[in-house]
């Protein structure tokens, strides 16, 4: 496997997801779903899980400050949904955020 890509940490590899999917009309059954973070093929650059990485990384500093997304949210001055696509990696963090996180690490 080239070092440049490596195993999709959505899926695990598997391109895609299981999942339980409801109808309008109530009714639910279990299906399949294409894993949208690899596009279904298993593999993602290095690049861009080693920036899922750090997202975990400032997730787990969260919670082990006992804070909830919203209050975080609010730390950082940002809309919870913005901050919770944040720390999913679907956008960047803030400019200046690494500060608040240092300080969470350092407790």
């Amino acid at each position: 496997m080239n070092r440049d890509i490596v195993v999709c940490y959505d899926c695990a590899g598997e391109g895609e997801h299981h999942a339980i999917v409801c109808t309008a009309d109530g009714r639910c059954a279990p299906r399949r779903l294409r894993c949208q973070t690899c596009d279904s093929t298993g593999q993602v650059p290095a690049t861009q899980h080693a920036a899922w990485q750090e997202c975990q990384r400032r997730r787990a500093l969260r919670l082990a400050a006992n804070l909830s997304g919203r209050e975080m949210a609010v730390r950082l001055g940002m809309d919870p949904v913005a901050y919770n696509h944040c720390e999913h990696g679907r956008e960047p963090f803030p400019e200046g955020s690494e500060a608040i996180f240092a300080a969470l690490e350092k407790k």
